[in-house]
C-alpha cells in the first residue's frame, strides 16, 4: 500500500500540477484508518466568492451590510488550474471529492434575503419536486444546480461514465461539492491509480467548465434580473417590531432523526427570534406549546381568514427555466 499512495501521489501532481500532502486519518464514526490526499494550494489566490466560501460572516459583513456589490467577473472568475481537491484510500475504496464552490446561504440571503433549508445533503441536486418549488423562490440558484448537472452528465458520458456515479452534495451553507467513489478490494495497484485519474479528469473538467458559468455574465443576469426580497411582513412581538431574514425549509420531514434536526437547528431558531419560516409550498409556520410539547401549524392571516402565503416569483421572469423545468410553464 505505501507504494500507492505515493503512485497517486505522483499521478496527481502530474495530472493537475500541484503537490498533494498525504494525511493519516481515522473515521469518527467507524474507527476505521484511511489515508487522504490533500490538494495544497494558497487559498488566497482565489477569487472573493470562491476564497471565502465557508466564511458567511465575511460576505455577510461586506457585500449585505456595507452594500458592497459584486463584481461578477473579477469576484467569481478563477483563474489558476483546476484539480480536485482530495483523494481518500480505504481499505476496501478510494473516494475522490471537491470541497464545494460558493456559498449558497451567501447567494440566497443577498438576492432574496432568504435561507434554503432542506431534509438531505443532495437533496437540492436531486429531488426534482423540490427545485421546481423553489424554483418560485431562489430561481437563478436553480439555474446553478440544473447548469452544474447537465455538464457533469455530458463529461462524464463522453469519459465512458454514468453520470449517477458523480454525487453532488452540499457541506453545511457550501454547495455543489462532488464525490465519486469505487471499490479496491482485489484490484491491482496500477488498475486503482488508472481509475482513479479518470476520475479525476472527469471531475477537473466539470469543475472548470462550472466555474466558466459562475463567473459569466447570462448567470449575473439570472440573479440581478430576479433579485427583491419576498412577500415577507412586519408583525410586533411584545412591542417590538420584527424584520429580518426569511426561512424557506422542506417541511414535513417522514425521517423521524432529520425531522428533529430541522427542529431544533432551524424552526426553533426562527420562532424563538419572532422571525418568518415558510414552507418549500409557501406556508408560514407558527409554534406554540401544550404542556411540554412544542407543536406546528400553519399561520393563518387572521383578517383575512386564510393561510399566510409567500407570494411566487411569476413564471414570466424565470423563462430561463423553461428548458430545465418545461412542466412548470403548461
Amino acid at each position: 500500500m505505501p507504494e500507492l499512495f505515493e503512485s497517486l501521489k505522483s499521478a496527481l501532481k502530474a495530472e493537475s500540477g500541484y503537490e498533494f500532502e498525504l494525511q493519516d486519518v481515522t473515521d469518527k464514526k467507524t474507527g476505521i484508518s484511511y489515508k487522504k490526499l490533500v490538494r495544497k494550494y494558497d487559498l488566497k489566490s482565489l477569487p472573493t466568492m470562491l476564497r471565502f466560501s465557508r466564511e458567511f460572516h465575511y460576505l455577510y459583513e461586506n457585500y449585505i451590510c456595507k452594500h458592497r456589490e459584486i463584481d461578477w467577473e473579477n469576484d467569481w472568475r478563477d483563474s489558476n488550474p483546476i484539480s480536485i481537491d482530495y483523494t481518500e484510500i480505504w481499505p476496501d475504496r478510494v473516494l475522490i471529492g471537491t470541497s464545494g464552490e460558493f456559498s449558497i446561504l451567501f447567494m440566497t440571503t443577498k438576492y432574496h434575503d432568504l435561507e434554503v433549508i432542506l431534509d438531505s445533503e443532495d437533496a437540492l441536486y436531486a429531488n426534482r419536486e423540490d427545485k421546481m418549488k423553489l424554483a418560485r423562490y431562489v430561481p437563478a440558484l436553480i439555474k446553478d444546480t440544473e447548469v452544474a448537472i447537465k455538464i457533469m452528465a455530458e463529461v462524464s458520458t463522453r469519459n465512458g461514465f454514468d453520470p449517477s456515479e458523480f454525487k453532488f452534495f452540499q457541506l453545511d451553507d457550501v454547495g455543489f461539492c462532488v464525490k465519486t467513489e469505487y471499490p479496491i478490494t482485489g484490484m491491482r495497484e496500477e488498475k486503482i491509480a488508472e481509475n482513479c485519474l479518470k476520475r479525476v479528469k472527469v471531475i477537473s473538467e466539470w469543475r472548470r467548465r462550472f466555474r466558466t458559468w459562475l463567473s459569466s455574465m447570462e448567470r449575473k443576469q439570472y440573479y440581478e434580473s430576479t433579485k427583491g426580497h419576498l412577500d415577507v411582513f412586519k408583525h410586533e412581538r411584545r412591542g417590538w417590531v420584527v424584520t429580518g431574514g426569511v426561512g424557506l425549509v422542506k417541511w414535513p420531514v417522514k425521517d423521524k432523526n432529520t425531522r428533529e434536526k430541522i427542529i431544533n437547528y432551524h424552526i426553533y431558531r426562527y420562532l424563538s427570534h419572532g422571525a418568518p419560516i415558510f414552507t418549500l409550498d409557501g406556508y408560514g409556520i407558527v409554534g406554540y406549546r401544550i404542556n411540554h410539547d412544542y407543536k406546528f401549524k400553519f399561520w393563518v392571516d387572521r383578517k383575512q381568514k386564510k393561510f399566510r402565503k409567500l407570494s411566487l416569483i411569476p413564471l414570466e421572469k424565470i423563462e430561463f427555466l423553461k428548458e430545465d423545468f418545461p412542466e412548470m410553464f403548461k
